[in-house]
């Protein structure tokens, strides 16, 4: 098996050193870059299984990194931050960040969140042409369980996160009930190591975003006031 390829973009030069070598001991493929120019610059020839992004970067915002990221591809990122405030954890979800790490913390916690991040993508993401056999027709998007994506009416693919897919395949496969977002919040504790109540708006925000001709009037994901979210099929 090929070993995982990391980019790490860190602008602290301890920290970048500290973690650039504990990864390599511990087994991966490691770039470090300390700013976000060189990130992209990276990313433009190179393909990584994971990325690891300070928030606090010299040339640009780390959310704003995320979103240019999430434009082009649907690799992993972990966050990591000084910023622990459920706003700014907020922010990090609806770039399409994968985990959210806080500093301080202990390498020995973030490499399981590196594992598991790249276990659960590597698992359940597969690229491939459209099996008309295996998927869900939403509006002008089909969505096939057995690959875990989303396509386009010319079948190309719309990536998801590990997050979105769990939403929507959860949604999916009731047929059109309700579901209560105490029910998604733990459809998708697997892939967060601390998953709380707004996680699953800001999932169901963003798959709208994907999915909707207009997402701010939704017609295949409803809010049921009280209740949760239904998908219409």
């Amino acid at each position: 098996m090929v070993t995982p390829r990391i980019l790490l973009i860190e602008d602290d030069v301890t920290t970048l050193a500290l973690l650039d070598a504990y990864l390599v001991a511990s087994g991966y493929r490691v770039d470090s870059v300390d700013c976000a120019s060189n990130a992209l610059a990276k990313m433009s020839n190179q393909t990584y299984e994971m990325i690891l992004l300070d928030l606090n970067l010299p040339d640009e915002d780390g959310i704003v990194v995320a979103r240019k990221i999430r434009s082009f591809s649907s690799v992993p990122i972990i966050m990591l931050t000084n910023r622990g405030g459920v706003k700014d954890r907020i922010a990090g979800l609806e770039t399409g960040a994968d985990d959210y790490v806080v500093k301080p913390f202990d390498p020995k916690e973030l490499l399981a969140r590196i594992k598991n991040t790249i276990s659960r993508a590597t698992g359940s993401v597969i690229v491939g042409k459209l099996d008309p056999d295996s998927n869900v027709t939403i509006g002008n998007r089909h969505f096939s369980l057995e690959k875990a994506c989303l396509y386009n009416e010319e079948n190309d693919i719309i990536d998801l996160t590990l997050g979105e897919y769990r939403v929507l395949s959860a949604l999916v496969k009731v047929n059109g009930r309700v579901l209560s977002r105490e029910y998604l919040l733990d459809a998708i504790s697997q892939d967060l190591d601390e998953p709380y109540y707004r996680t699953v708006d800001v999932l169901i925000y963003r798959l709208r975003r994907k999915i909707e001709q207009n997402p701010k009037k939704p017609q295949f994901i409803k809010t049921v006031k009280g209740l949760g979210y239904r998908l219409m099929l």
